[in-house]
C-alpha cells in the first residue's frame, strides 16, 4: 500500500515520530527527535529549514529505502484533467477532475 508521500508534519506524525502509528517498533533516533522538536516549536522559517534537513537525514539513513512501489493505473478521456502534484509519483483520486 502506498501511504503518505508529502514531506510535511503529517508524514512525521504518521511514520517518523517514535509514537507514530506506522512506526510499529517505536524506532527512535536522537537526531531525528531534535529535528522534530525544532519543527514542532520553531518559527516558520526554522520549520522549513529544519524540515529540509530532516528529509536529507532520513534519506541518507535510508529510512524509506524502496523495495517495491505500488503502481496505480488511471484511464481518462478528453474531458478529464489529471494534475500531477510534485510530491506524488502517481496521481491520486484527488488529482483527477472534469475539464
Amino acid at each position: 500500500m502506498a501511504l503518505e508521500q508529502n514531506p510535511d508534519w503529517q508524514l512525521i506524525q504518521f511514520m517518523i515520530a517514535p509514537n507514530a502509528v506506522f512506526n510499529p517498533f517505536k524506532y527512535d533516533d536522537p537526531k531525528v527527535d531534535e529535528y522534530i522538536k525544532q519543527i514542532q516549536y520553531g518559527d516558520e522559517a526554522t520549520q522549513g529549514k529544519v524540515a529540509k534537513e530532516l528529509n536529507q537525514y532520513i534519506v541518507e539513513q535510508a529510512w524509506f529505502a524502496p523495495f517495491y512501489r505500488v503502481q496505480g493505473s488511471f484511464a481518462t478521456d478528453a474531458n478529464t484533467t489529471v494534475k500531477m502534484i510534485p510530491t506524488n509519483a502517481y496521481p491520486s483520486i484527488y488529482d483527477i477532475q472534469p475539464k
